[in-house]
């Protein structure tokens, strides 16, 4: 044992601890993340976690005749809840850190790779668990449960129940950021940092995670919605390792690991999907870390992909009830082009594409906007 931690010593004095924060919890939230998938697909099998059927019926109550020509699934056993993998890779990778220096109890150096700080991740991870919670609830009543509670013409919680968790969550987010982290401003690029007052700045926290949820209809699609999170997230994560925010940066990338350990069985044939367990807690917690480093007015550009996918839908339905026709041939936009004739692994690697261009051109205007001076 000793000399094992001897040679970790020497590792750790040799590399950047700060570099190695960075890249070693992908490394081990991935290997985590595939060691718990048969473990969660047993479970998945058991509790018989499948969608159950197809939409049939469009947000606003008519039939969604075009999409039941894509969405022909019926017979293919598809898991709901895949985000769990990315949930045990995170977690995985929280308690690892934290267990490994009390093995080394003699080692400080490992004892700075845990990741887990009051004033940078703390309030991420209570929104992912917050969100987490109300997502499986809502899968769960999906999957035949809790019928009860089954509100949504699409079945599982009420859009409205969904938005109102949504802005819950947000409002206690705002109320934390100004009272315990004493935020107040905000970085505009090209103009520089604005101290706003705890009113407007937790106007525009509210605002963020809002809206930024309502992208969440990016799902669906094998391979989609892992593999633009992952490009997002780790984008969010080289923002806050360039602000010295390594605790911040640490878990976006432990983030990215499980996003991959999903990914790995979500390309085609696809064994599980993300759900509302994953896409509700990843899109509050991706505006979280937005305006944790100060990169919310360009968190549009880098997530427009949920940008135009929510676009799609709002613009659908208004123009449908204003002019008496749809722009899509049906919507969120990545629907419309499986429409065209586009196959769905041609929507998803083309979204991967387009979200390293808009990630790639967030970075550039955070840093050519001046916010390193």
């Amino acid at each position: 044992m000793s000399t094992l931690n001897e040679s970790l010593n020497i590792v750790l004095q040799i590399q950047n601890v700060d570099l190695l924060k960075i890249f070693v919890p992908p490394f081990i939230s991935f290997i985590i993340g595939m060691l718990s998938v048969p473990l969660i697909l047993k479970f998945m099998a058991r509790y018989n976690l499948q969608k159950k059927q197809n939409v049939k019926l469009s947000i606003d109550g008519k039939p969604a005749v075009l999409t039941a020509k894509i969405d022909n699934d019926e017979g293919k056993v598809l898991y709901r809840m895949g985000a769990l993998v990315v949930f045990a890779g995170l977690f995985g990778a929280l308690a690892f850190f934290r267990i490994l220096p009390a093995i080394f109890s003699d080692n400080d150096s490992l004892a700075k790779l845990n990741f887990l700080s009051r004033s940078q991740t703390w309030m991420p991870l209570a929104a992912l668990l917050v969100g987490a919670t109300i997502g499986a609830l809502d899968d769960l009543i999906v999957c035949g449960r809790l019928r009860r509670f089954a509100r949504y013409i699409g079945d599982g919680l009420s859009l409205r129940v969904r938005m109102g968790f949504a802005l819950l969550i947000a409002l206690v987010c705002a109320w934390w950021m100004t009272t315990r982290l004493d935020l107040d401003s905000l970085y505009i690029p090209f103009v520089g940092i604005v101290t706003v007052g705890w009113l407007l700045f937790s106007v525009v926290v509210v605002a963020a995670l809002v809206i930024t949820y309502a992208g969440s209809v990016i799902d669906g699609v094998d391979g989609l919605s892992g593999g633009v999170f992952s490009i997002m997230y780790m984008t969010m994560g080289i923002l806050a390792f360039l602000q010295s925010r390594y605790d911040l940066a640490a878990l976006c990338f432990a983030i990215v690991g499980g996003l991959l350990a999903f990914l790995w069985y979500n390309i085609p044939p696809a064994k599980f999907m993300l759900s509302d367990v994953g896409s509700m807690p990843l899109t509050l917690v991706l505006a979280i870390i937005a305006i944790l480093t100060d990169s919310v007015f360009v968190l549009p550009i880098l997530s427009a992909p949920l940008v135009w996918s929510i676009g799609s839908v709002v613009l659908q339905l208004l123009s449908k009830k204003f002019r008496g026709k749809k722009i899509f041939l049906a919507a969120p936009v990545h629907i419309h082009l499986q429409l065209k004739g586009w196959p769905k692994h041609m929507v998803s690697m083309r979204y991967w594409i387009m979200t390293a261009l808009c990630c790639s051109l967030a970075l550039v205007v955070f840093v050519a906007g001046g916010y390193f001076g």
